[in-house]
């Protein structure tokens, strides 16, 4: 009985000290730490760029139960307006709340952008433009400080 009650508060200390290790992606946050940039692959349309200029973070380095703050530039030619998106390509199906500030509407011809990403879970990140704000296929993407190889620029 000892051992099953040891064992319990074990599993209930891990619960508690995983879940207090995530931020809470509604705020507030601490995005202190500044990430160096790391471009990867990128998937553009002609005329159409994404350039991240400076991710800082509520952690040192891109991980799961985190968040980040990606500012940079664009260049849109391709159409005359897009949703740009910030987020993780994994494994993972399950869905998840969008975040606050995680989307945000570009013009045609050059802009700057401040877009959030929650991390729930490891896999690559990325900006994605897409057509329109139901989704669908993007049009153009950007990876950047994936954990896999193929995500980065070799």
């Amino acid at each position: 009985m000892k051992i099953r009650a040891v064992l319990l508060v074990v599993f209930a200390t891990t619960l508690t000290l995983h879940a207090s290790s995530r931020v809470n992606p509604n705020g507030p946050y601490d995005l202190s730490h500044n990430i160096p940039v790391k471009p990867g692959l990128a998937n553009l349309t002609p005329g159409d760029s994404i350039t991240v200029d400076a991710i800082n973070g509520s952690a040192g380095k891109i991980a799961e139960g985190n968040i980040y703050k990606i500012d940079g530039h664009y260049t849109l030619q391709s159409r005359d307006s897009a949703n740009l998106t910030a987020g993780v390509t994994s494994e993972d199906t399950s869905h998840h709340p969008a975040v606050k500030n995680g989307t945000v509407e570009i013009a045609r011809g050059d802009g700057t952008f401040s877009v959030y990403m929650y991390v729930w879970h490891q896999g690559d990140p990325h900006i994605c433009l897409y057509p329109d704000s139901k989704g669908g296929d993007s049009i153009d993407c950007l990876y950047f400080n994936g954990p896999d190889s193929w995500s980065l620029k070799r």
